[in-house]
Formats: C-alpha cells, sequence, structure tokens
C-alpha cells in the first residue's frame, strides 16, 4: 500500500537488480539514510507507495516490470530512465512531478518491452523537444502526457487579463506514436502548447481533448494525416433555447489547437467531430472524387466562415451543428449540392448568410433548428423541405418558398399557423425575388 508515502527526508531512491514490481514486493527499497543496503518489506496494494516524498533522483533496476498506481504521485523527479524489461506503468505514478526527460531503453535487439501506460501518468510533465513512445506499446492512459497548464494572468481586481503564463509548461515539439497504437484517450496530449509534429496515420480512435490546445505558440500550425480512422469523440456546446446564449462548450480531439493543414487518405474513413473546437479552420485535403461531407464533419468548430467547395454533392447529418460562431456560407460558382442532411445548420446561433445553391434538391428535418440570427433564407425551386427546417425560428425571421409544391409534411394547406413546425417564422410560397 502507502509503503513509504510522506516520507519528509527520502531524496533518492536507487532499486536493487532483481525487484520486478514496485508495489506488491519485497528488498527493493534505499533511502538517502541506508543508501547501498536492503530493506526487507512485504506488504499489499499497488498504491502510492512513495507519495508524497520528496524524492528527486530515482533509479531503477534491469530487472523492473511494473510500477503501481500513484507510486511516485508528487514528489520532485525531474528525469526519469526507464529500463527496456518495464511492461506497465500505473496510472497516477508520476503525477504531480516536475518531469522534464524520460528515457525508455531499448534491449539489445532494440526493444522495449512496454505496453501500458496508465492515465495521468505523468499528467502536469514540464517536457521539452522530442518524445518517441516505445514502439510496444498499445494503451495510453487519459492525460497520460498532458503537460502543465497554462495560468491567467490576473489584473489588480483579480480579473483574468485573457493573458497567460506559460512557466514551466512543457516545451514538446514533437510526439512519435508507436505503429500498434489505436486510440488516443482523453486528453492524453494535452496541453502542448508549443507542438509541431505528430503522427496520427495509424489512429483509428480519437477522443474528447486528446490534443488540446496542440501548437498554441507554435506559428507555422501542425500538419495532420489521418489515414484509418474509425471513431470520433466529442462532447457538445449547450445553447439556452430561450435566451439563445451558450451555456457550457464542448470540446473535440482537437479543441483550441492550431492546426495548419488536415489531410484525409481515406474517403472511406473520414469521420465528424475531429474540427470541433478549432478556432481557425485549417487547409483541409479529401481524398480525390470526394463529393459528399460525412456526419458531423464541421461539428462544433469556432471559425466564422467557410466556402464550401463545387464538387461536394451532399452534406451528412449534423455538418454544421453547433457551430457557434459561424456567420457566413459561400458556395463555390457551379455547386453541385443536392442533399442537405438533417441538423445541419441547427444551432448556428451567429449564421447571418447562406444562399443556398440551385442544384439543391432536398433538405432534412431540422437543418436550420435554432439558427435564430438567420433573419432571411431562400429555398430554390427544385427544393424538397420538411416541415421542421426553421424549428424555434422567431417572428423576425422570414422563410421564402420559390415553390411551395415542394414542401413535405404539410397539413395547413400552406397557411402556416406557427404553431412550432416551422418556429414561428414569417413564410412566403411562390417566392419570386
Amino acid at each position: 500500500g502507502n509503503t513509504f508515502e510522506g516520507c519528509t527526508n527520502l531524496t533518492k531512491v536507487v532499486f536493487a537488480e532483481g525487484v520486478t514490481h514496485i508495489h506488491t514486493v519485497s528488498k527493493y527499497f534505499v533511502d538517502s539514510k541506508l543508501f547501498g543496503k536492503e530493506v526487507s518489506y512485504t506488504g499489499s496494494g499497488n498504491a502510492n507507495v512513495f507519495a508524497g516524498c520528496p524524492i528527486e533522483e530515482v533509479v531503477f533496476p534491469s530487472t523492473l516490470v511494473s510500477i503501481g498506481s500513484g507510486a511516485f504521485r508528487n514528489c520532485n523527479i525531474t528525469n526519469l530512465v526507464f529500463p527496456a524489461s518495464l511492461t506497465e506503468i500505473g496510472d497516477n505514478a508520476f503525477e504531480g512531478n516536475n518531469i522534464q526527460s524520460i528515457t525508455f531503453e531499448k534491449d539489445a535487439e532494440g526493444k522495449s518491452a512496454l505496453k501500458t501506460i496508465g492515465a495521468n501518468a505523468f499528467v502536469g510533465h514540464s517536457l521539452s523537444g522530442k518524445l518517441e513512445i516505445p514502439a510496444s506499446v498499445t494503451t495510453i492512459g487519459k492525460y497520460a502526457f498532458a503537460g502543465k497548464e497554462r495560468v491567467e494572468i490576473l489584473n489588480e481586481a483579480g480579473e483574468g487579463t485573457g493573458e497567460y503564463d506559460y512557466t514551466d509548461c512543457s516545451t514538446l515539439t514533437e510526439v512519435v506514436l508507436p505503429e500498434g497504437l489505436t486510440e488516443v484517450n482523453e486528453g492524453t496530449f494535452a496541453y502542448l502548447y508549443n507542438l509541431a509534429k505528430v503522427n496520427v496515420e495509424n489512429i483509428g480512435r480519437f477522443n474528447a481533448l486528446s490534443f488540446a490546445y496542440a501548437g498554441m505558440l507554435n506559428e507555422e500550425g501542425i500538419e495532420l494525416t489521418f489515414g484509418t480512422m474509425t471513431n470520433v469523440n466529442s462532447t457538445i456546446h449547450k445553447v439556452n433555447e430561450t435566451t439563445h446564449e451558450v451555456e457550457s462548450f464542448g470540446n473535440g480531439p482537437f479543441g483550441y489547437a492550431n492546426i495548419k493543414k488536415m489531410t484525409f487518405l481515406d474517403a472511406d474513413n473520414i469521420k465528424g467531430k475531429l474540427l470541433h473546437s478549432i478556432s481557425k479552420m485549417p487547409e483541409i485535403v479529401f481524398p480525390e472524387g470526394l463529393t459528399a461531407l460525412p456526419d458531423h464533419f464541421y461539428y462544433g468548430s469556432f471559425f466564422e466562415e467557410i466556402t464550401i467547395p463545387a464538387n461536394i454533392e451532399s452534406f451528412g447529418n449534423n455538418v454544421f451543428e453547433y457551430c457557434i460562431n459561424l456567420k457566413k456560407v459561400v458556395f463555390e460558382d457551379g455547386s453541385q449540392l443536392k442533399t442537405i442532411g438533417t441538423f445541419a445548420f441547427s444551432y448556428c446561433i451567429n449564421l447571418a448568410s447562406v444562399n443556398l445553391p440551385d442544384s439543391l434538391e432536398s433538405m432534412g428535418i431540422w437543418a436550420f433548428r435554432g439558427a435564430w440570427s438567420l433573419k432571411s433564407l431562400v429555398i430554390p425551386a427544385n427544393c424538397y423541405l420538411d416541415s421542421y427546417t426553421t424549428a424555434l425560428w422567431g417572428e423576425d425571421q422570414t422563410l421564402y418558398l420559390r415553390s411551395p409544391l415542394k414542401y413535405a409534411n404539410c397539413d395547413y394547406d400552406f397557411n402556416f399557423d406557427k404553431s412550432g413546425t416551422m418556429g414561428k417564422a414569417n413564410i412566403v410560397c411562390g417566392y419570386k425575388g
């Protein structure tokens, strides 16, 4: 259990050769007073063995197999060298240290045995330069390599100034991920403000805040290439339907990160929400021949304007949902867009301008739900419109239908009673303008 937790004079630990586990083991502890001698210990549990000790240096044996949860939490360790024999680093193992360098040793064949790095293992670190995670690693827990967070500078009144102190924050510029790693967990590489390069081609699943704030201090931005992606997880923005204000912000895998370019290698593996909570629109390189934007592709982004390429023929569902800063959508001349999915622009609360192309043939239910800043919307003549397209609209908003015969699910003979299906919007049928 918490064997040496809180030993206030302990500054150095050297483990004897033969020690395999730092938790439920015996004959491994030597402190500054007993240096060079073995201390026999038999205990149980696997947490917080040296937690809170002012340890500055730790030397691991070449026989070490695992380090238990919280083993060196809140110590003063700055440099770590892990032997090639190590297979597991437990949750919170080195949380709360000022880790400045990590070395993963290799055996005679150039390999490491490390498989698992637990949640929060090195959270709050101050690593710099390049971090190369052993090729053998297949699992990395939440916030395992999340750096120290920046601190907002306050004025004399104790109010935030919008400026930040990055003292002791990580200055990592490159992270090399192992090929066998297929998922980046929540916050695993968050707060790497200087990050410039990371390989994500083999990552199948991203989670909220995976690389949040990455590269914010890197002026050039990060270029990313996606290959085998299967799923993206994020948390949503919440909008008050009465006040029309944002109540809380959600987070995407690259939220607030400075991404310069995103390249997608396979049209079948393009997933939505990667752009969630990204402030500046990166250059997007789609596979040749792509004509459909997948569900949730721009979901929750913070950019203000976007131009849709002429070759795009369809939007999936929720493509721009919760793009709360989006003000203007432009379709390139010659747009071939035919289909807009459900919830496509819902809760784009600041959207003020969108001219739908004449090529549009159908628009899904709730496509512009809660788009309260859009005072007018013209529906092309050949577009089949669903009855709830403008749900939650107010009386100061107008929907212009060039061809009322294309209106779906209508029980009112086009005499809209404003009962809620189209919100309280004004409806003008047969619009010729």
